[in-house]
């Protein structure tokens, strides 16, 4: 596929919103790369100069692609560069990593690619997409063999604490690691708690990745890339590459009307898979469907 993307559009305070550049980040100069690699503190390097993809002018692409963070459906640059679609005959592609999961109201020539929103309210023309995060793999010590669940992060939201509580219950080991807020909380030290973050992911197979403030997890896809399981709860979610992907076989996937059931679940996936297959499996799926370039190899099956 053939992608026209109009960077003239893009503005410095765009470079810090980094995963919605995902299709401009090739074209954009230097100068502007090392913007972003240097001030973002854990995101930094989740692009690199390999990503490939294949562009065309306005009349020869396939798709446009808006080059910056879609914010509203009334946006003034939105608008701009829909008409400038609208004036070829193409449809425009727009990202949104956020925690809103409402109604964008978007146009139906639109495809909205969005993290958090809802599979009972989702909108044919919107579809999941990863968060994007840098190969934390090259941080990995290997395999994990401790057949034990990891949480490193902020409990305090009713599903997270439920579910803590419930796998507690059972009879294999939970390491929770109560970080609060270490991204956004100015009075926590983010490389300390990064470390700590990392550390959990190292020495657990299992990761609990529930939701945080938007319905989507980025520790989701923290544990996919960095080769350990995922437990999934569903809260009535989107994933990408859904109709490639069977998830509900790879990662320990719980309703989120069955937390009650978590050890159990936990239980009947270790007797039913080779976990050291399956950490592998999870790291094969980011790095063909979840990494950007495996986002770019197959959006084309959404299309």
């Amino acid at each position: 596929m053939k992608y026209h993307v109009p960077k003239q559009f893009v503005t410095q305070k765009d470079l810090e919103l980094v995963t919605e550049l995902l299709f401009v980040y090739p074209i954009l100069s230097k100068q502007a790369k090392d913007y972003i690699n240097n001030n973002r503190f854990w995101e930094s390097g989740i692009f690199n100069d390999n990503l490939h993809i294949e562009y065309a002018n306005e009349t020869e692409c396939d798709f446009f692609v808006l080059p910056f963070k879609f914010i509203s459906s009334l946006e003034t640059r939105f608008l701009e560069v829909l008409n400038l679609a609208r004036k070829h005959g193409k449809k425009l592609i727009c990202l949104n990593n956020d925690d809103f999961g409402g109604d964008y109201n978007v146009p139906e020539d639109v495809i909205l690619f969005r993290t958090s929103f809802y599979a009972s309210e989702r909108k044919k023309n919107e579809f999941a997409f990863p968060v994007f995060i840098p190969d934390i793999k090259k941080l990995s010590s290997g395999f994990c063999y401790n057949v034990s669940v990891g949480f490193c992060g902020d409990s305090n939201r009713p599903i997270r604490k439920e579910a803590l509580a419930e796998l507690k219950k059972g009879d294999i080991p939970v390491n929770h690691e109560e970080v609060f807020s270490f991204y956004q909380n100015p009075s926590v030290d983010k490389k300390k708690g990064r470390e700590k973050f990392l550390n959990n992911l190292q020495n657990n197979i299992f990761i609990l990745c529930p939701r945080g403030c938007g319905n989507f997890s980025y520790r989701f896809y923290e544990t996919m890339c960095f080769g350990r399981i995922p437990i999934f709860i569903n809260t009535d979610a989107v994933l990408p590459f859904e109709n490639l992907i069977d998830y509900k076989s790879l990662v320990v996937f719980v309703e989120e009307k069955e937390l009650h059931l978590l050890p159990q679940k936990i239980k009947e996936y270790c007797k039913n898979n080779d976990l050291m297959e399956k950490q592998e499996k999870c790291r094969e799926i980011w790095e063909t469907y979840l990494s950007p370039q495996g986002f770019i190899n197959n959006i084309s099956t959404l299309l």
